[in-house]
């Protein structure tokens, strides 16, 4: 199942439960804190959306890092979440790459991955299925709240776009972005 078919039942799901008359807030089935949201039931997300902005259509420069992606065990400013221009010692390295390599994550293992990217027409748009898998965009979990996200290039999420960025909004100054869904 791949990350489009999980967003299309939690989608359904949610039309569903509007359309019968059930709560989907927080707490309702689908909400965040319900029993079969993002969250699982518990106050920590399960999908995670990381921003990326990158200084060549190779090397990626900047991330934002969502709060909660990293464990109790990660360093805590990377449990706090926020723009990171620079390796957190061995829990997040990526500076001058195209991988990201995250260690001491909050939930053990990964089940799908989707982009998005700002294209040099100015407008957001889902990267191709076609770059993300196989021996193009992919992620690697080497181990329990391990994950490696390997060929993370702006060819692969946006068109190879460096120069033309959003100048408003929650996504002013980033290039692409991806979204992280849990088990």
């Amino acid at each position: 199942m791949d990350s489009s078919e999980l967003l299309r039942q939690q989608l359904a799901k949610q039309i569903d439960c509007a359309r019968n008359g059930v709560a989907i807030g927080p707490t309702g089935p689908t909400g965040p804190l319900g029993p079969t949201g993002p969250a699982g039931g518990s106050d920590i997300p399960k999908i995670f959306t990381i921003y990326i902005d990158y200084s060549t259509p190779n090397t990626i420069s900047r991330l934002y890092i969502p709060r909660y992606l990293f464990g109790t065990s990660a360093d805590p400013i990377l449990r706090a979440g926020g723009t990171f221009t620079a390796n957190v010692g061995t829990d997040l390295t990526f500076l001058g790459t195209d991988t990201i390599t995250m260690n001491n994550t909050t939930h053990a293992f990964p089940i799908g991955l989707s982009g998005t990217g700002y294209s040099v027409a100015a407008y957001w748009i889902p990267s191709a299925s076609s770059y993300l898998g196989g021996a193009n965009l992919r992620w690697q979990n080497t181990d329990d709240n391990t994950l490696n996200l390997i060929g993370v290039t702006a060819s692969r999420l946006n068109g190879a776009n460096v120069s033309v960025r959003p100048s408003a909004g929650v996504t002013a100054g980033w290039l692409a972005t991806l979204t992280i869904y849990y088990l």
